[in-house]
């Protein structure tokens, strides 16, 4: 193969200067000349050589939209706000993505609790750090499912837009500009505690102020929030 690609090379040297030769005796533009010689050239070189494309592609197809990302992405940076903070080992942050309050005792960040019924606003959402991943598993693990540590230093987004896990995704997707709440009570079913939702469940939940939604999830109930400082 690599005496026919060289023997090939050298013809097509060969044609070039016979090319230059025949524009300097005839009066045809310089570009017709060349394009009438080429052309068979090329067509032939693409049947001896046929470059085999489809071999080095990874096609992927989206029936609808792509997904939106990973829960605790910072999804906009400019203008953000992130500062770093402790976690708190009593009461850690359960997931990146979700919403985080201010334990002044601790000097930390802590997850939502059944008490905090009467919060109206949150001290940021628990930024995902990149990149984070399983440290277990080997390729196995899933991408995207790693929980933050359960202590030690933190990212917390005070203010921007990050993506986070809306809880009810399937039976009420977020819009744009919707409200956020928080599901405070014990875990139930896909509601789980810490996190957030797109509607009011009466005593399940928390309104909350300084936070709103920028539209619907993905499949995977992945979406947008908007917070800033309370």
């Amino acid at each position: 193969m690599k005496t026919i690609v060289m023997a090939f090379m050298a013809f097509l040297l060969i044609m070039a200067g016979h090319v230059i030769d025949a524009v300097a005796k005839v009066k045809e533009p310089v570009v017709t000349v060349v394009a009438a010689f080429l052309t068979p050239l090329f067509q032939l070189s693409s049947i001896l050589f046929p470059v085999q494309t489809r071999w080095a592609t990874r096609d992927t197809a989206f029936s609808f939209r792509m997904g939106a990302g990973f829960a605790g992405d910072v999804n906009r940076t400019h203008p953000f706000s992130n500062l770093p903070g402790l976690m708190d080992v009593t009461n850690p942050v359960r997931l990146y993505g979700d919403p985080v309050i201010g334990n002044t005792a601790a000097n930390s960040y802590r997850g939502v609790l059944a008490t905090d019924t009467a919060v109206t606003k949150i001290d940021g959402v628990l930024v995902r750090p990149y990149p984070v991943q399983q440290t277990t598993g080997g390729m196995s693990a899933a991408l995207g499912a790693a929980t933050p540590p359960t202590s030690g230093v933190i990212d917390v987004l005070r203010e921007g837009f990050i993506l986070a896990r809306c809880n009810n995704f399937a039976t009420q997707q977020p819009t744009k500009f919707g409200a956020v709440y928080i599901w405070v009570t014990a875990s139930s079913g896909a509601h789980v505690q810490g996190g957030f939702e797109s509607i009011n469940n009466g005593a399940n939940t928390i309104a909350i102020t300084n936070a709103r939604w920028n539209g619907p999830c993905d499949s995977n109930g992945i979406g947008e929030i908007e917070v800033w400082a309370a």
